[in-house]
């Protein structure tokens, strides 16, 4: 499930220049802090971070210089570098809100949770209606395991900004992961009221339905989320899922293949590919899929119904393999397999 950090670039633009025009020959720190703002909206980083060093040189104190080449370098993929920038801002500002912000998103996004957290809060402080700061601290929480704290960020997220749709999903994310399918569920509808072409709160509630045993709600959340993104592997994987759970076969054996040709290339769903050519009878290719499934990722489970489909084709040397391979992976499985061992050898005999 993706969460929406949100991040900001905010940019001061005291003496806009529009366009995205070559670096001109100016003197004061504020028109090359404007040219790099401009330059860092047209995504021209590299230039914009030349202009920043301009203002910067001129005016070793520049706060907003330093924040916003940060900006750019996290843009530019130089995140150590942004993070030293809007380190630097801070010194020069203490209470500079945005500089704590950018810091903590750049944290986050190296996974140190804890940093970005602490970034997140000083900027509360300083400015206690910041939303997407409660946001993106929620969004932390929620990947610390925290998710009483992150649905209490996000609804302080959406009380201050009530049509807040990335909020919205956001907090169905933490209600899902506590169990709370429900509010899941009425969250995610709420995103998808807002923003109609919300492909990953269509998703996503689906699984919330499916979870719930509501398979053909779950279907048509999926397709809906296929319509809006043809190439959207995980969403035909899922639905593949819920048509088997209500015995569509061969639905849930398409979806499969859909998912696979668009690179989906995981071991559980050439198993599950495999589980519904068996239970339609085509054991011949079950077989195959419960191979590529093993071929993945070797384990009991698909080995043992590897095996009994061999069993039943005839191929008794196969089933005996498989099953021995299964109990050699998981010991557990002998007392399961031992006496379709000793059946299969005797037939083998009597073959």
């Amino acid at each position: 499930m993706n969460k929406s950090i949100l991040i900001s670039v905010t940019i001061l633009v005291g003496l806009i220049i529009s366009g995205c025009s070559s670096i001109k020959t100016e003197y004061s720190a504020e028109a090359w802090l404007t040219q790099g703002n401009v330059l860092n909206e047209c995504k021209a980083y590299k230039e914009a971070i030349i202009a920043y060093n301009k203002a910067v040189e001129i005016n070793p104190d520049y706060a907003e210089a330093y924040n916003n080449r940060g900006i750019a370098e996290k843009n530019k993929g130089d995140y150590d570098e942004a993070v030293k920038d809007h380190t630097r801002a801070i010194e020069i500002k203490p209470d500079y809100a945005d500089a704590y912000y950018n810091r903590g998103v750049i944290k986050q996004g190296k996974n140190n949770n804890d940093g970005a957290i602490s970034d997140y809060t000083k900027t509360i402080e300083i400015e206690t209606d910041y939303t997407n700061a409660y946001n993106n601290r929620g969004v932390a929480k929620d990947d610390k395991g925290d998710y009483d704290g992150a649905i209490k960020d996000y609804t302080k997220a959406i009380e201050l900004k009530p049509d807040y749709v990335y909020a919205y999903y956001n907090r169905g994310i933490a209600k899902q992961n506590k169990g709370d399918n429900d509010g899941a569920i009425k969250d995610y509808t709420k995103a998808i009221e807002l923003k109609p072409d919300y492909v990953d709160a269509y998703y996503n509630r689906g699984i919330v339905k499916q979870n719930k045993g509501d398979n053909d709600g779950a279907i048509k959340d999926y397709t809906k989320a296929i319509e809006l993104k043809l190439d959207y592997a995980k969403a035909y994987y899922r639905r593949g899922i819920a048509k088997f759970q209500i015995n569509n076969c061969d639905g849930a054996i398409s979806d499969y293949t859909k998912a696979i040709e668009l690179k989906l290339d995981d071991a559980d769903i050439y198993a599950k590919r495999g589980a519904a050519k068996s239970s339609i009878g085509n054991l011949k290719g079950a077989i195959v899929d419960w191979g590529k499934a093993i071929e993945l990722n070797p384990n009991a489970i698909d080995y043992s119904c590897r095996g009994n489909a061999k069993s039943v084709t005839g191929d008794y040397d196969g089933a005996i393999a498989d099953w021995e391979k299964a109990i050699q992976l998981n010991p557990d499985f002998k007392e399961l397999l031992m006496p379709a061992i000793d059946k299969a050898k005797k037939a083998k005999e009597n073959k």
